[in-house]
């Protein structure tokens, strides 16, 4: 893609002590999980390909973009299968979100006992608003927020979400 110039616009946050960040495991010494996948070749090893039939969602590769063609009113995932779950680590993206919507991140996914899902989510929205949330087994706390028309309108985002412990570090653009 073309190289987008935009105003950098940092959001940077703690996790609210009253707010609960889904635990993570403590992976085994020296174990990482890293992906690096470029899908320039037109496939993936890391990410689900084809239509999710309970929400009408397509994902697919198209001119070496991962993308996800969502309904309106739905809201789709796609977890890299490696993807694994950290404490801290750093997670970047350049995305493009084409109509309304929004497009971003999720780490420290962890599915309960019940099959509820509890994890952090940082996204960029069309609208140019940006934020971060927990979500604890379907319960959404805002930890972070700027409004719309604050992250100018640009083709491709280039999106970093930093962990460290307690806290997190969402970068738009910079």
């Amino acid at each position: 893609p073309d190289t987008v110039a935009a105003t950098p616009r940092l959001i940077a946050t703690r996790v609210p002590s009253v707010v609960q960040a889904p635990p993570t495991p403590t992976p085994e010494s020296g174990t990482q999980w890293i992906i690096d996948e470029s899908f320039d070749d037109g496939t993936s090893a890391n990410f689900p390909l084809g239509t999710d039939d309970s929400t009408g969602s397509v994902a697919q590769i198209d001119q070496g973009w991962y993308g996800l063609t969502v309904p309106d009113q739905a809201w789709q995932v796609a977890f890299a299968s490696e993807a694994g779950l950290h404490n801290n680590g750093v997670l970047g993206a350049d995305i493009s979100i084409v109509g309304a919507g929004d497009a971003g991140l999720i780490a420290r996914l962890r599915i309960d006992e019940d099959g509820a899902y509890s994890f952090l989510l940082c996204s960029v929205y069309s609208t140019g608003a940006a934020g971060c949330w927990v979500n604890n087994s379907g319960v959404w706390t805002e930890i972070g927020y700027v409004p719309d028309g604050t992250i100018p309108p640009a083709d491709t985002y280039r999106v970093i979400m930093v962990m460290e412990v307690a806290n997190v570090l969402f970068s738009v653009n910079d």
